[in-house]
């Protein structure tokens, strides 16, 4: 986690962090509203009403005030809503697992050769991941979209996850399972899987779509009903 702040710090430092305006109204109109004045807009389109990306034009208040308030119900420190939960692991596996690649590029000089990062991309800065062989299709398709090492363990069980973890020769390293597997219901050993992850210096990350408003005390799922409250869940 420290490498992915230092590099969203360093992007910051750079002025390359997308820091998208909040739009307080229809972003579909030629005139919306932000920060309280009036502006023309000209980086959306209303064809059937659609408008544009999140990331250009349509970052909504209301989008906004909806992951405050699931980051606010999970007790997390931030939160990023997807439009459906296949859509969050295709987007954030990857996204994860070329952290140290992005890191690794010259921007502050501004040196990057956009031709050769297409290349690069595939073979630098790669991550062993570790991945419960029930899990969801949607994080398999993330997985296969990061082009990671992956290394698929046996459902549920510790001792070959240990053993395949040993083995790595990779620093950055993550561990991927569902909290509540989809077809056959059952919980994942959360408890187990961090400890693991703690004693390889590796990160966890919990699909919990079946988990979240089912168990826990407060509905927050899984890592909550085990006792864990440190890793990344998908709702």
């Amino acid at each position: 986690m420290q490498r992915m702040k230092a590099l969203v710090d360093q992007v910051r430092a750079l002025g390359l962090y997308p820091d998208i305006p909040v739009v307080a109204s229809a972003a579909t109109e030629p005139i919306v509203k932000v920060a309280g004045g009036e502006y023309l807009l000209f980086s959306s389109n209303n064809v059937l009403g659609s408008g544009g990306s999140r990331m250009l034009s349509a970052n909504l208040d209301v989008h906004v005030e909806l992951e405050r308030r699931v980051a606010e119900f999970l007790g997390r420190e931030d939160c990023i809503c997807f439009a459906t939960g296949y859509m969050a692991n295709v987007g954030v596996i990857p996204a994860l697992m070329k952290v140290d690649f992005l890191a690794s590029l010259d921007v502050a000089n501004m040196k990057v050769d956009f031709a050769k990062m297409r290349t690069n991309w595939q073979t630098t800065g790669r991550w062993d991941l570790f991945s419960e062989e029930l899990n969801h299709a949607s994080g398999v398709d993330g997985i296969r979209l990061s082009q990671s090492e992956v290394h698929i363990y046996p459902h549920k069980d510790m001792a070959a996850l240990s053993e395949a973890m040993a083995t790595s020769r990779n620093a950055s390293k993550l561990i991927m399972s569902d909290g509540v597997f989809s077809m056959d219901g059952d919980i994942a050993p959360v408890g187990e899987i961090v400890a693991h992850a703690k004693a390889h210096g590796t990160m966890v990350m919990i699909d919990d779509a079946h988990g979240i408003g089912v168990l826990g005390a407060y509905g927050r799922g899984s890592v909550e009903h085990l006792g864990f409250h440190q890793t990344t869940c998908r709702s």
